[in-house]
């Protein structure tokens, strides 16, 4: 996953928990979202054998968002794409991918720490085959903008992420 994919991401969280009043109001009952649509990708040579690998992303987004007596918005959100993917030696390939995403928002709105787990497993019967990277890592956003973030811990990477978690 590349840092501006972190970076929307992270935008994603901060403009799901800033909400208007209307739909984040304080009650215990959590409220979800169900979202599908597809997101084209393609991963660098240099992550697969000198291939270039595209494909297309089927996903299926789940939001959860509860807000507490205390007026802190928690925050979860799971994503799960799969589909095929081809190279351009004509391999072919099937992928999965899973993001966990979650995010305590305090009345204020800011700072937020975020907690992502994130994993990419590409396979199939070309040079590329048997691909997996993922990581767990931990973000503060301190405020509303885009650049309003930085990492700070990554707790577990495997493989390399952040250059080649196409998603």
């Amino acid at each position: 996953m590349s840092f501006g994919r972190t970076a929307i991401l992270t935008a994603l969280v901060v403009a799901l928990v800033t909400l208007p009043a209307p739909v984040t109001t304080r009650t215990a009952a959590a409220q979800a979202a169900h979202d599908r649509f597809t997101v084209p990708f393609s991963i660098p040579s240099s992550c697969v054998n000198g291939l270039v690998v595209s494909g297309t992303a089927n996903f299926f987004v789940v939001t959860t968002t509860r807000v507490d007596k205390n007026g802190v918005a928690h925050v979860n959100v799971n994503a799960f794409a799969d589909g095929a993917a081809t190279d351009n030696n004509g391999g072919s390939y099937g992928f999965n991918y899973f993001n966990h995403s979650s995010v305590d928002v305090p009345p204020g709105g800011f700072p937020q720490q975020v907690r992502v787990t994130d994993h990419f497993n590409l396979n199939g019967k070309g040079k590329a085959a048997h691909m997996h990277v993922g990581f767990v890592l931990t973000v503060t956003v301190t405020g509303p903008g885009e650049d309003d973030f930085f990492i700070d811990a990554v707790m577990n990477a495997r493989g390399d992420p952040f250059t080649c978690d196409p998603i």
